[in-house]
């Protein structure tokens, strides 16, 4: 059994009891329904406000803290009518078991309370309710609603016209041609005063004076008028200045105490803005007018001033000159440069000079490129980059975080106060090129190689500098049309000696090919950071073009504590017959070579194992372990060992004693 009670327009309580045999439990439902509105505001709701108090039906106390679900429906007609609208709703009765709905904002929504004709017939509230919050609705009760939501009725509404109702009164009509007793006058201005027993009328004072009273108490104008002036047409006009001035032809009756004009951007310009003063008295005067902007229109007005004030003539404008002249570059837009590094470029130039813009005053900015696409002002601002932001009265720049070995173009724009902007003569500089290891070998930073070490550690081009990672060790050099790896000794006291030939591994000296002994790089071993451990022959085809010394050592290392035997000559190889070997300018530096390379290898030509080219009955290289060399004799000297019998057959010899064996032996060019 379901308790519903409803609360109608009286708010007065009303219980409908239904039998729930399906829930078998009694509920009591005790509801209001709000029809009130507020007509102010500017919207009419499309909504009505609904409470209920849900009760057990046993105990009547409020079901509490309950999900309970609504079905709300509007019938029309009667109890039982056609539903117009419906709509969910969910709620918790909350600690008082109470619920607050707004029909019209619910879920779920059939129909549109909207187009409900609340005016055209009886409707009624039907409320199903489920308390268990799902949507096995059982219905609680219909009832009329007795009293219509009345802003929603009042949209149904029609609206009525003021001028269709009768009797109107008859209002005033503001004009002021249609009031009576009104106080007289003739012109603007004029004021009336009280004689006693009437108002009577005072005719407008002239601009200027004022209103006293006579010892009758009668109110009187006085004093001087405004001065009477006209302004003088402007002339001369430039960049910054102006002439003009007036004519006074009236000092209204007071002296005149000052004149001259005033101007302003703004039209009515007044002495409050910028004025000249130009003596006094009436009459034609002249003004100087300075400390104009360029490009700009101005408003102008004469003045005067006396002792009733200050008045105006006539109102004139003008405008100055444009400034389209760009400032001159200095020495003929010549830059130079100054210092230069791997990656810094310093600009100097002489500044510019303007026809407006003080000097101190003219800005400059520097582009750089590594095209040759930055003469003139449009090309900077198109192709260049800017290397700083536009700086006042410089004339040297350093360009920063450049690459080496690049050629930059370089050029420097120069600005007066009113944009013109002005180009240098472009002027083109390649960065210093340092010493980098590429694949384990030193060059070029720009990836170019030196002919030889010398022009490594003495470049001819400024454009390059022996810096960065230098040292002793693998450079890569430029021969002809290849690039070769070439063991560099870069001793800062004799810099530039080449590695052609090292044997260092006893007992297995190199044993070359004529092809290889002509092409080779290195025919056995790889450069391991030391001149010990590996063998080492360049091929004589790239001697001639190295160099045209050659260093001749021989000892038990390549410390030079450890070297017994150092000689120099002037070498050269016969490239049309074998490789001949021509010695000459024999210098012994250290030790002795009697008899020694010069007197028994000069003149030879170059053997291999498969190539006898030696001046034997057989052959030298195959008889003595199939080492490469200018054989004469073939015991006398080889530093590829092999030059007779014994434990040391295989070491460096110097003489043509086998007793000359050595650890370690090398041959330079430079």
């Amino acid at each position: 059994m379901l308790t519903f009670k409803y609360c109608l327009s009286s708010r007065t309580f009303v219980d409908l009891i239904i039998y729930n045999p399906e829930q078998m439990k009694r509920v009591v439902l005790s509801s209001v329904l709000s029809a009130l509105c507020i007509m102010a505001f500017t919207q009419v709701p499309e909504s009505f406000n609904y409470q209920v108090v849900v009760r057990d039906g046993s105990t009547n106390d409020p079901l509490v803290n309950q999900d309970v679900s609504f079905r709300m429906s509007i019938l029309k007609g009667s109890s039982s009518g056609e539903s117009q609208y419906s709509e969910l709703h969910s709620a918790n009765t909350g600690d008082l078991g109470i619920v607050n709905l707004v029909i019209g904002n619910g879920t779920g929504k059939t129909g549109n309370i909207t187009t409900i004709d609340w005016g055209a017939d009886t409707y009624f509230l039907k409320v199903e309710i489920d308390k268990t919050g799902g949507s096995t609705y059982i219905e609680m009760g219909t009832t009329q609603l007795l009293s219509v939501p009345y802003a929603m009725y009042s949209k149904k509404t029609k609206t009525a016209d003021y001028n269709d109702l009768s009797n109107l009164p008859i209002l005033f009509d503001g004009s002021w041609s249609s009031l009576t007793g009104k106080p007289i006058g003739n012109n603007l201005g004029d004021m009336l005063y009280w004689n006693g027993t009437s108002w009577d009328l005072i005719p407008r004072g002239l601009p200027g004076q004022y209103l006293r009273f006579s010892a009758s108490s009668v109110p009187l104008w006085d004093g001087a008028t405004y001065p009477t002036l006209t302004t003088t047409s402007v002339s001369s006009i430039s960049f910054t200045t102006a002439t003009s001035g007036g004519n006074i032809t009236s000092d209204g009756g007071g002296d005149i105490t000052a004149r001259g004009v005033c101007w302003n951007t703004e039209t009515n310009p007044t002495i409050l803005n910028n004025s000249t003063t130009d003596g006094d008295g009436t009459g034609i005067y002249t003004s100087s007018i300075t400390g104009l902007a360029i490009n700009t229109t101005y408003y102008l007005r004469s003045y005067a001033k006396n002792s009733a004030g200050v008045s105006y003539g006539n109102e004139l404008s003008f405008k100055t000159l444009n400034d389209e002249t760009a400032p001159v570059p200095g020495d003929g837009g010549t830059i130079s440069i100054g210092t230069v590094t791997g990656t810094t470029i310093t600009l100097n130039w002489t500044q510019a000079i303007d026809n407006l813009t003080d000097q101190q005053n003219l800005v400059y900015q520097i582009y750089y490129s590594t095209s040759n696409n930055i003469n003139s002002v449009s090309d900077c601002i198109s192709n260049g980059n800017p290397a700083n932001s536009w700086t006042q009265d410089i004339n040297t720049y350093q360009l920063t975080e450049l690459s080496q070995g690049v050629i930059y173009y370089l050029n420097v724009l120069v600005k007066d106060q009113n944009n013109n902007v002005a180009a240098y003569n472009s002027i083109s500089k390649k960065t210093i090129t340092n010493i980098k290891i590429v694949d384990g070998a030193r060059q070029w930073a720009d990836g170019t190689c030196a002919t030889n070490a010398l022009n490594y550690s003495s470049p001819s081009d400024p454009n390059y500098e022996y810096s960065g990672d230098i040292g002793a060790g693998l450079y890569r050099l430029q021969v002809g049309s290849e690039q070769i790896m070439v063991y560099c000794d870069m001793n800062l006291s004799d810099p530039g000696w080449m590695l052609v030939l090292l044997n260092s591994v006893y007992p297995v000296p190199p044993k070359p090919t004529w092809v290889n002994l002509v092409n080779s790089v290195n025919v056995t071993g790889n450069y391991q950071g030391s001149l010990t451990g590996f063998d080492l022959f360049l091929g004589v085809k790239y001697w001639n073009t190295l160099g045209t010394t050659l260093k001749v050592e021989a000892g038990s290392g390549p410390a030079d504590v450890n070297i017994l035997h150092r000689a120099t000559y002037t070498f050269s190889l016969n490239t049309l017959n074998l490789y001949s070997l021509s010695l000459s300018n024999e210098n012994i530096i250290k030790g002795t070579t009697s008899p020694g390379i010069f007197t028994y290898h000069n003149g030879k030509k170059l053997s291999s194992r498969d190539c006898d080219n030696d001046e034997s009955d057989g052959s030298c290289s195959t008889w003595f372990g199939n080492t490469a060399w200018w054989y004469s004799n073939c015991w006398s000297g080889s530093f590829w060992g092999d030059g007779g019998s014994g434990a040391n057959t295989n070491n460096p010899y110097w003489t043509g004693s086998e007793t000359d064996y050595y650890a370690w032996g090398a041959i330079w060019i430079k």
